[in-house]
């Protein structure tokens, strides 16, 4: 187990495809030895102290970073599929959605989440990402839901 988490804090910074796969096999493994404390009649204390109070937030905070990482990599796969940008573009528009995101409070997995539905609805591709810079502002700034301002800033444009 601890050699799986080695391999993915390595991983995270430069392969995003190896970091998925490695948190798939974390939580291959998780559910394996929880499959086998149910049972074997084991309780966590049998466990040795493995599992502590101290050791849950870090286990649910990488669980939490891992899915929004697998979702945010999902969210650009579709909007591939909208928006028929690959390669180099892709990778392009993709480092601008996670930099918008990581600078809002709604983090990168909304932001191509909002990214894909304007993508879906706004034929001109050259104002999408100014478009979506202004719901994310628009919506922080009167502490609004992200999805309805977008909506409704779609609906203006169109």
């Amino acid at each position: 187990m601890a050699e799986i988490i080695d391999t993915l804090i390595a991983v995270i910074g430069s392969d995003i495809k190896g970091f998925t796969q490695g948190v798939q096999r974390v939580n291959s493994e998780m559910d394996s030895l929880a499959g086998r404390i149910t049972r074997g009649g084991m309780n966590i204390a049998a466990l040795g102290g493995i599992v502590t109070a101290a050791t849950a937030p870090i286990a649910a905070a990488l669980g939490a970073s891992a899915k929004s990482a697998i979702d945010f990599e999902s969210e650009m796969k579709n909007i591939s599929a909208v928006t028929g940008t690959t390669g180099p573009q892709l990778k392009q528009m993709e480092q601008q959605i996670r930099a918008i995101g990581t600078a809002s409070r709604y983090g990168p997995e909304e932001a191509a989440k909002t990214f894909y539905d304007i993508a879906g609805s706004v034929t001109d591709a050259s104002v999408r990402m100014d478009l979506l810079e202004a719901s994310i502002k628009t919506a922080q700034a009167g502490q609004a839901d992200l999805g309805g301002t977008t909506k409704a800033l779609i609906s203006v444009m169109n």
